[in-house]
């Protein structure tokens, strides 16, 4: 989830939110990279999220996630599972 590849993923995880009205869940444990727009990305997501009343929550972040998130003090924020290969 990079500046080179959040122009792509974008219109399909908003797609794919607004088709499943139920998803409450992103599991991001196979994410390699993630860098600002990988996160600008997921607060898009959750602020959908949030205008259909309901909350979006990251599941099995990886590492790469992990770190990032903790980095921008949004872990909390984005309501985290259990970081996947954590030590």
């Amino acid at each position: 989830m990079t500046v080179y590849t959040c122009a792509q993923l974008q219109p399909l995880l908003l797609e794919q939110l607004t088709k499943h009205s139920g998803a409450r869940e992103l599991d991001l444990s196979r994410v390699n990279e993630m860098d600002t727009a990988g996160l600008q990305l997921l607060l898009a997501a959750r602020k959908l999220a949030n205008a259909a009343g309901r909350e979006l929550r990251i599941a099995n972040p990886s590492r790469a996630v992990t770190e990032v998130l903790e980095l921008c003090r949004l872990d909390a924020v984005l309501a985290c599972g259990a970081a996947a290969g954590a030590s």
